[in-house]
């Protein structure tokens, strides 16, 4: 079977959060399998000013027209991407598109031959967070032809799932994302002391690691810390500013917390292993959370997450009585959980435990095996 993955960005744009880790993820664990061909077809973007300039077997990176323009509106112009449709696509059995709201799932769909399709929304589905007039604007421009020619519409979970609008149950089918031990990518030891030394960390941590978006309620983390009495621990802020940095850091200020509260911005390799093996606690705010990466990541490397209970991330949480949960935007009740949690030492720990069992489903080859039975499904209905 040859599968191609149209995807807005791909490693190494982690910048731009999930769709990246996810996509680079299950295209490498496809690759291993007997008898499979895959191919990536993408953009260039890394952020809002830089592109990628390498290259990677297999992967097709297309020089993006404006990255500020992706950056900041998701309005990506792939050059050359029309000219590889038109002489490679009738070459691949099925391709798999991810995310919604871009040109590239617009330019393949428009293709008069092209092989059968499944969609990936990692989310992005629904009308929420930011942009939303936009968002609308761009349906109302180009329907519904992505989502309606699909032959599934894969959700991360069952949360996703019900917010699936208009299409047949028949169509939908679960593909949760692969969760991998951040350890096993390690080029060097795994030693916290690194991090700390770097960002002048030297007290005990709680840590958000994720996008600054509004929609990850961070300024929700900030007035549960900033109400906690732990003079001797700090919060370490971790992640891409989308637009809500500047934002959050006066926040600090108002709370008088800012000289507790580390930003340090986007975290790769090395720093983004040992923070999360550093923590005391993996604070995880944020709402409409279909998966979260990032949780599941922190189970992994010995350190509970705290998730909010209205998503896919907080169900699994729940499923697999790996973490703690609080409701969704109170700050109160995030204080009462994360104090509640430092002292549950013994709890903690039997959660680590439950992860190691839990967490095998969303193993590299599991997860290969299930995607495929999905495109052998797709092609004998299409």
């Amino acid at each position: 079977m040859r599968i191609l993955h149209i995807t807005p960005f791909y490693a190494p744009a982690w910048a731009y959060g999930g769709i990246p880790r996810a996509v680079s993820s299950l295209a490498r664990a496809q690759y291993a399998l007997p008898g499979i061909e895959v191919e990536v077809a993408t953009t260039d973007v890394l952020d809002a000013r830089h592109r990628f300039h390498g290259a990677a077997a297999n992967v097709h990176y297309f020089k993006n027209v404006c990255n500020s323009w992706a950056y900041n509106s998701m309005l990506l112009l792939p050059m050359g991407f029309r000219n590889f449709l038109e002489e490679q696509l009738q070459s691949f059995d099925i391709v798999h598109l991810h995310g919604c709201r871009h040109l590239l799932n617009e330019i393949f769909v428009r293709r008069p031959e092209r092989p059968p399709y499944v969609l990936s929304p990692h989310g992005t589905l629904p009308r929420i967070e930011t942009k939303i007039l936009l968002k609308g604007l761009w349906d109302r421009l180009f329907g519904r032809g992505v989502v309606d020619g699909a032959s599934r519409v894969l959700a991360l979970t069952s949360a996703e799932a019900t917010r699936f609008e208009g299409i047949d149950s028949h169509r939908i089918r679960i593909l949760p994302n692969i969760v991998e031990d951040p350890a096993s990518k390690k080029d060097i030891p795994l030693q916290q002391a690194s991090f700390a030394s770097t960002f002048g960390i030297n007290s005990p941590y709680l840590l958000y690691l994720g996008k600054l978006t509004p929609r990850k309620h961070v300024d929700t983390l900030l007035q549960a810390f900033s109400s906690l009495n732990l003079p001797d621990v700090i919060l370490v802020i971790a992640g891409n500013d989308m637009g809500s940095g500047r934002r959050l850091r006066a926040l600090s200020r108002e709370l008088s917390i800012e000289k507790r509260v580390s930003f340090t911005g986007l975290l790769i390799g090395r720093h983004r292993r040992e923070a999360l093996a550093g923590a005391e606690l993996l604070v995880y705010p944020g709402e409409h959370e279909v998966f979260g990466l990032v949780p599941f990541e922190g189970l992994f490397a010995g350190v509970v997450p705290i998730v909010s209970d209205d998503s896919g991330c907080g169900e699994l949480i729940q499923e697999g009585a790996c973490g703690y949960r609080f409701h969704r935007g109170d700050a109160l009740d995030l204080t009462r959980v994360i104090a509640g949690a430092l002292h549950d030492r013994h709890g903690r720990s039997q959660m680590i435990q439950r992860a190691q069992v839990f967490l095998r489903r969303f193993a590299p080859e599991s997860v290969a095996e299930t995607s495929l039975e999905i495109y052998r499904e797709a092609l004998r209905h299409q």
